[in-house]
């Protein structure tokens, strides 16, 4: 009896030791699925479930950060990307997300400080340089919105920083009254990204989950009504009877 008991006492105190390890693996395989999965919510859905299991997973934090941004969902983003700095971890795209969704819900300020600590952490990192460039055009710093564009046009190595660059030096030139120079920089900017026309109008009030929503069924129904157009009989006139 004795014997019986020492196994089970052995057993269940070997449960009790492994069970976070089991926890801890539960939290890493949700998380690594989630890191294949390709779909938006159902990723957002497998990182909750991982942070639930470990909450000390901040890369889960980090990645659902991210995403919730593209959802549109700001403070969500903030909340988690705040949890992922905060946990002493430094991830320069982090900073740029945060400081996104921060100019999302009208905060330059706090955008600012964050571009600046993604620039500390990645010098070169041509889409943050683009970013505060119009950040810092926004609050009227002129100086430092041309030293941030000049700067993303000598590394020239992303056509959308650039495009944002061109677009910040058109706008400065205008405000001067330079309206050549700022129709020659619009026209470039517009050459290498041509969403800076009318469907960038649109991204101030679309969250880019619903942008590309409103893109994918533009590309549904127009051709359903091309094809509905060209199969309608043409209409006959009373002479042609």
């Amino acid at each position: 009896m004795k014997k019986w008991t020492s196994v089970i006492v052995a057993a269940m105190v070997g449960v009790i030791l492994t069970t976070p390890a089991v926890a801890m693996q539960s939290a890493s395989d949700l998380y690594l699925k989630a890191q294949k999965e390709s779909i938006m919510f159902k990723r957002v859905e497998l990182y909750t479930e991982a942070l639930e299991k470990d909450a000390t997973l901040v890369d889960a934090h980090r990645e659902r950060g991210i995403l919730y941004y593209y959802q549109g969902k700001y403070q969500e983003a903030v909340g988690d990307l705040t949890a992922y700095i905060e946990s002493g971890s430094a991830d320069h795209r982090v900073y740029l997300y945060r400081a996104l969704a921060y100019l999302r819900q009208n905060m330059p300020e706090k955008a600012l400080e964050d571009l600046r600590a993604a620039h500390r952490i990645q010098p070169k990192d041509s889409e943050v340089l683009s970013h505060r460039a119009r950040v810092y055009y926004d609050l009227k710093r002129f100086d430092e919105a041309r030293r941030d564009a000049d700067q993303v046009l000598r590394l020239h190595d992303d056509a959308a920083s650039m495009a944002r660059a061109l677009n910040v030096q058109a706008r400065i030139y205008a405000d001067q009254g330079h309206e050549l120079l700022a129709r020659e920089h619009f026209k470039k900017a517009a050459a290498l990204d041509p969403t800076l026309g009318l469907f960038r109008v649109w991204a101030g009030y679309l969250s880019p989950e619903q942008a590309s929503r409103i893109g994918l069924m533009a590309l549904i129904v127009l051709p359903v009504v091309l094809i509905f157009r060209l199969s309608l009989p043409k209409p006959k006139r009373k002479g042609d009877e």
